[in-house]
């Protein structure tokens, strides 16, 4: 009997790869033990936190995996800021502290059936209100400066265009098909989003915006009289805001005005401690990649300015200092996230804090403390606090991967620089088995991090807050494999030239040389068994697979994940994702020049492609039409499309363990070796 399309489809050795070949003693617990696939069970992330307005406690978002019912598991922990008291708080997450720190607000299901809006105190009697009953999901939820209320932004469908139609009534008792769905010359099926505001107590929210519009990220001013906040009209061909300005909306009347202009995106709007100014990031329009630049503005909307100055990095959050003096953001710089800060005076911003880690920022209390979440190579996560005025004081406060890492060996991480085909500096790191020995050689595995606009780091993770990455990497070190990732042109952190440089050429001769450039050097260091390479990634990662194995043979065998292989029918199913202009029709030349499916030809390296079932980022038929491809010239190849999964291959904890095991045991299959054992040596 065939597979149905939403089985999970192998083609070439399926029994093979679901025996997965894990090595004897996989998920002993005695110490020294090598990291397993097992250990994914026992994995935890920290997801966000929020810290006390007088900075004293942080609640914090716990991600767990639940291997019975075979998902995710968040709820809330509270920890005081020395450490102390690190306990389990509530089911609910996603909480915003009011600004007396008295209470909190989250959003859980309540009644009528659907998420509303609670409030719990923070007392010893922990009373809890529910504060909405509202038909549809609210978000962004954010307290007044004077507790008494609480905005929020909530969808609303946008209502189809009107068609006229000569149809008769169905006769009485009839059953008929359900009318078809129905994309018109208007707008696509989406939704407006407005702020509404509801007393903290409870009661019936008011909408304090209108129209064809989507609002969000509402921000108070300090005397409670106006909320700021990021939207525009929705039009165009998605049904969302292609160009997004400031607002400054009168909470009592709804009056409300664009305090911004121009072509481009404005978001994230902050209002100063003293009410004088607001901060926002603005990201211009445009065909190239360009980094958002912070800005600040007075109330009104005058003397705007940009006082990022010659920082050419993308901010992530924007925080006032206590004393109205600038602005403290996030930013990627070599593969660093760190602390930055950036005066209304205009010299420029500068950087805070210091350090080889991913040091992504959560929060700020009022009197200066932050909250952030600190990864590096030996340490996959977790929260840190510093006070502004000794950021080099960088307190762990908890410790949620202690229990499974504390009886295991890790890799150790090494930053290298090397020098790609045009003299272009390019920044990676190698992750080398635990033991390792430089005069062994060992098996070679080459990852490639999606986006492609993205940063690997210290810490692997090129999206905020996840440790997947770092998992991924130790887990190989484990089996035995010395690991390269990279952060080729393209990734940002680098600069926008940087970044930009593959606009137009994406994947194509500059970032593919700049891998293959990374793979000599380790190759050059004299500890890598070159029969016996591969090279895996997903989504931009695995475009790139596809391309690498389009020109090249040196890899035993390769894993394209979540790829993209033909741009043109990739734009028609995925437009709004294009790298280029969405008039491709008009010259399809880049469009076929750059897409892997164009080269098949050329591919001898055994690939395996895997794919979500329910992926719209990079549709699984993607990975098919390279499967198809491959199949039809005899290339060993192998399709997996994993059930109930979408972008990344993580949205199911079995889906990502099994996408490992597949991949191990694939690179297993076609290595020269009968095996690879865990230590790297054949067997």
């Amino acid at each position: 009997m065939m597979p149905s399309r939403n089985s999970t489809l192998t083609l070439v050795g399926l029994g093979m790869l679901l025996a997965a070949g894990l090595p004897p003693g996989v998920g002993a617990q005695s110490p020294g033990a090598l990291l397993s696939l097992d250990d994914f069970l026992n994995w935890e992330e920290i997801e966000s936190s929020a810290i006390s307005p007088d900075g004293r406690q942080i609640i914090y978002t716990r991600k767990s995996v639940d291997a019975i019912d075979d998902r995710w598991r968040s709820e809330s922990w509270i920890v005081n800021a020395d450490g102390t008291r690190n306990r389990f708080l509530m089911k609910e997450t996603g909480v915003s502290w009011s600004p007396d720190g008295t209470r909190i607000a989250y959003v859980a299901p309540g009644e009528p059936r659907g998420p509303q809006i609670f409030v719990r105190w923070m007392d010893a009697e922990a009373s809890t209100t529910q504060v909405t009953h509202l038909i549809r999901g609210p978000s962004q939820i954010t307290w007044s400066p004077d507790g008494r209320s609480i905005a929020f932004a909530m969808s609303e469908p946008i209502p189809p265009e009107p068609w006229d139609l000569e149809m008769p009534s169905p006769p009485p008792g009839a059953n008929w098909v359900a009318p078809p769905r129905l994309r018109g010359t208007g707008y696509p099926a989406g939704q407006y989003r407005h702020i509404h505001v509801v007393d903290a107590e409870g009661g019936t929210p008011r909408k304090v915006t209108d129209g064809p519009a989507s609002y969000g990220q509402p921000a108070w001013s300090p005397d409670g009289s106006t909320i700021f906040a990021s939207g525009g009209e929705v039009g165009g061909a998605f049904g969302f805001p292609m160009r997004t300005n400031i607002y400054s909306i009168d909470v009592a009347t709804g009056e409300r005005r664009a305090i911004t202009s121009g072509r481009g995106r404005a978001g994230a709007p902050a209002v100063s401690p003293d009410g004088r100014r607001v901060a926002y990031t603005w990201r211009d329009s445009t065909h190239r990649f360009v980094n958002p630049e912070v800005r600040v503005m007075d109330a009104d909307g005058s003397n705007g300015r940009d006082v990022m100055g010659a920082l050419d990095r993308s901010p992530n959050g924007l925080w006032w200092a206590p004393d109205n003096s600038g602005l403290y953001f996030g930013a990627q710089d070599r593969g660093t996230v760190n602390l930055f800060f950036a005066p209304v005076s205009g010299e420029g911003a500068r950087a805070v804090t210091e350090g080889d880690h991913l040091l992504q920022p959560h929060g700020m209390s009022r009197d200066g403390r932050m909250v952030a979440l600190r990864t590096d190579p030996m340490e996959a996560g977790d929260l840190a606090v510093f006070d502004l005025d000794r950021p080099s004081d960088i307190r762990q406060v908890t410790d949620i991967h202690a229990d499974v890492l504390d009886h295991r060996q890790l890799g150790e991480t090494e930053e290298i620089w090397y020098t790609s085909h045009d003299g272009l500096e390019i920044q990676g790191w190698i992750v080398k088995p635990p033991g390792f020995d430089p005069s062994r050689q060992y098996p070679f595995v080459l990852g490639i991090h999606g986006g492609p606009h993205a940063m690997y780091g210290f810490g692997a993770s090129p999206v905020g807050g996840s440790t997947y990455y770092w998992f991924d990497w130790q887990y190989l070190a484990s089996r035995g494999y010395v690991v390269l990732y990279t952060n080729p042109r393209g990734s940002t952190g680098y600069g926008a030239p940087f970044a930009d440089a593959i606009t137009d050429r994406y994947p194509g001769e500059g970032d593919y040389q700049d891998l293959m450039h990374g793979v000599d050097d380790v190759i050059g260091r004299g500890y890598v068994d070159t029969d016996n390479m591969f090279v895996f990634g997903c989504s931009g990662g695995g475009i790139l697979t596809s391309w690498v194995v389009s020109h090249t043979d040196r890899f035993a065998a390769a894993s394209a994940n979540c790829t993209v292989s033909n741009w043109l029918s990739f734009e028609s199913q995925r437009a709004r994702y294009g790298f280029w202009s969405f008039r491709f029709w008009e010259d399809p030349t880049r469009h076929l020049a750059h897409s892997p499916i164009m080269r098949v030809d050329d591919v001898t390296t055994p690939t395996m492609l895997i794919a979500g079932g329910e992926d719209e980022n990079t549709p699984p038929n993607q990975a098919e039409e390279f499967y198809n491809g491959l199949r039809y010239l005899g290339i060993p190849t192998a399709l997996v499309v994993l059930n109930d999964e979408r972008h990344g291959l993580h949205d199911r904890p079995s889906n990502y363990i099994r996408a490992w095991a597949m991949m191990h045991s694939w690179f297993q299959r076609w290595s020269t070796a009968e095996a690879v054992s865990a230590n790297g040596r054949r067997r």
